[in-house]
């Protein structure tokens, strides 16, 4: 299955969560409020569904059976409290289906929710209008604040074995750099020292390296790196003047898909690319002028890609899909 989000109901900008077969089939509308429902994201055994909604009035984070059934208000505060999405670069404002998610049988996007445990990192600026990293128990129980630090961090993102938490901040004010913490908050350490802006944080399925996205100060030069964990054997793997983001790992670990406007060098034409984990075979996937191709996701056994599509003469987006080697491209939303 696959979750989204869409404005498909009335085309006013009121986003509803979706979900649908990985084929496209069965579409089924899960919420139905006037607010605003966004970023869905699978528990861990695919039976849930979370996501931010504004409907009584901030961003507050709920749960929901695959069905749409059970929902449930899991955070409840003045404050906004939000599930990250990675996006280092602007998200196009959503105007038929974003971000799409697998559900897990491995996790494929950010994993908010730690696997073993059930518990969900979520960023919020319930202190003093500072976002921190908070942790809690998928029924909303045992809210904690890990770092209650005077500057921003957002995007927690789990270590596979959920031992570790990833996130990013600019406590240094030289720029967003990406920490790493233990699950509990204790031993949080800045792994990345490059001048610039660093985020969109994925780990290897090992657990024993992140890739990341970063954009220098101007922000119109994105590439992306590779590190091990703790920040040492830092490597660049793409080299180009254009913006080169949101990069995943597979779910074996050998390849790394992203999102690259190298070919127009236009932050509005990205095409989905594909490279061995070392960097090397980079592949272009997309071949679809006049598009954003943004966002793409591996399915849990690394066999095919989705990826989101907007039309720039219409502003309208779409979910695809094809093979990991790009062949057999497939829309799975088309609606008008």
């Amino acid at each position: 299955r696959i979750a989204f989000h869409s404005d498909r109901s009335d085309r006013s900008g009121n986003l509803e969560i979706y979900t649908m077969n990985a084929d496209g089939s069965n579409q089924n509308r899960i919420t139905n409020d006037p607010a605003t429902d966004s970023v869905p994201r699978w528990s861990a055994d695919g039976s849930r569904i979370l996501f931010s909604s504004d409907r009584d009035g901030n961003f507050e984070i709920y749960s929901v059976k695959a069905d749409g059934t059970d929902l449930t208000r899991i955070t409840s505060n003045e404050a906004s409290d939000a599930l990250p999405c990675s996006a280092m670069v602007p998200i196009p404002e959503p105007t038929v289906s974003a971000v799409p998610t697998f559900s897990p049988s491995v996790p494929t996007m950010t994993p908010i929710i730690e696997p073993a445990r059930n518990k969900i990192a979520f960023a919020s600026d319930r202190g003093d209008n500072i976002s921190d990293i908070y942790i809690m128990n998928i029924n909303g129980s045992e809210q904690a604040n890990l770092t209650d630090y005077p500057v921003g961090d957002w995007s927690p993102a789990w270590s596979p074995d959920g031992r570790r938490i990833a996130f990013h901040s600019d406590r240094d004010g030289h720029g967003w750099a990406i920490y790493v913490m233990n699950a509990d908050g204790s031993d949080q350490r800045k792994i990345t020292n490059i001048e610039g802006h660093a985020g969109a944080v994925s780990w290897s399925p090992d657990g024993s390296r992140i890739v990341f996205e970063h954009k220098d100060y101007t922000e119109t030069v994105a590439n992306i790196f590779v590190m091990d964990a703790d920040g040492s054997n830092i490597i660049q793997l793409t080299a180009e003047s254009g913006y080169n983001s949101h990069p995943w790992w597979s779910p074996d670990g050998s390849k790394i898909v992203f999102s690259s406007d190298r070919v127009e060098n236009d932050l509005l034409q990205f095409e989905i690319y594909v490279m061995d984990s070392d960097g090397s075979n980079q592949k272009r996937l997309t071949y679809r002028d006049g598009s954003w191709d943004d966002f793409a996701c591996w399915s849990p056994d690394g066999s095919k890609i989705v990826f989101q599509s907007e039309d720039l003469s219409t502003a309208i987006s779409d979910i695809y899909v094809m093979n990991a080697d790009g062949s057999n491209l497939k829309k799975l939303t088309d609606y008008p």
